[in-house]
């Protein structure tokens, strides 16, 4: 028993080390510097482009010794984007250096950490879509010629409501995300799913397996090959869910237990991806 247990712990520091690989302690601080280069960078653009009304049009505004003057439609958009990017920068920021203070950065993380203000800018510009279109508030609707209000409907906007609604687009993308999972549910909703002659369902496929054959009473570890491998892989053996540890993403380990070679017959492998492929084989245990 006291085998077992220093092996269990053995493994599970295995499988520690190999999800968390350190980077470089260049590559942090490159980050880091990144990091506020970057968002020094779309603070002097949030400010520099600002929205200010003045009469029947926005101002016209300087960026880097050059003077522009947008369309309102144009510049409340990139308004939003800026807004959006800068509510990523703070929740990637904040992450970032929670991870390198706790030492906890793995180079895993890095592209994740990166993509998050592309991935903000574009929530903001998407839920700025959707506010502009009626989908979550009324629509702004242009008085008539006569009227004292702008003709321009981007016009009577509050740029702080709006990039304060970007900004929390991006800095929470996940809840964003399932907002608008509920908008597109609400409406595009179907009482009936349609039923497709060839569904695009997720890849059942053979898996191939080491030993070809087990020994009744003799425990062994099966070396399986297959595509696809994660470590969030599961297997299960006669429908009973087994430890599988990936060596690759080609090729894993599942750990038998002495049940499953007590008596002569075939065992049921399955192994089953994140992404919902399936692997599936038998192999029979023999008399010894």
């Amino acid at each position: 028993m006291a085998d077992h247990g220093a092996e269990g712990s053995f493994d599970q520091n295995d499988a520690k080390a190999e999800l968390i690989t350190p980077p470089a302690v260049h590559t942090i601080n490159l980050m880091g510097a990144l990091y506020l280069t970057i968002t020094g960078l779309f603070f002097y653009l949030l400010i520099a482009t600002w929205p200010v009304l003045d009469g029947p049009a926005f101002k016209s505004f300087h960026i880097f010794f050059s003077r522009h003057s947008w369309e309102p439609d144009k510049q409340m958009l990139f308004t939003v984007m800026v807004a959006g990017a800068l509510g990523s920068l703070t929740h990637t920021m904040t992450s970032f250096g929670d991870y390198v203070g706790n030492r906890q950065l793995s180079t895993n993380w890095l592209w994740f950490m990166i993509l998050r203000v592309p991935i903000g800018m574009t929530l903001a510009v998407l839920f700025y879509f959707i506010v502009r279109g009626g989908l979550l508030l009324p629509t702004l609707s242009a008085p008539p010629a006569g009227g004292s209000a702008p003709t321009n409907s981007t016009l009577q906007l509050n740029p702080y409501g709006m990039a304060a609604f970007a900004a929390l687009a991006g800095m929470f993308s996940k809840q964003a995300t399932d907002k608008l999972a509920a908008v597109f549910d609400a409406v595009f909703a179907m009482t009936k799913p349609v039923e497709r002659d060839n569904p695009l369902n997720a890849k059942d496929a053979e898996l191939k397996v080491a030993p070809a054959k087990l020994t009744q009473g003799k425990l062994e570890e099966l070396t399986v090959t297959g595509s696809g491998f994660q470590t969030e892989t599961k297997a299960t053996v006669n429908g009973k869910d087994r430890a599988f540890k990936k060596s690759s993403a080609t090729e894993g380990k599942i750990t038998l237990l002495e049940e499953d070679v007590r008596g002569v017959g075939e065992l049921a492998i399955v192994v089953v991806n994140p992404n919902k492929d399936v692997f599936r084989t038998t192999i029979k245990v023999v008399a010894a």
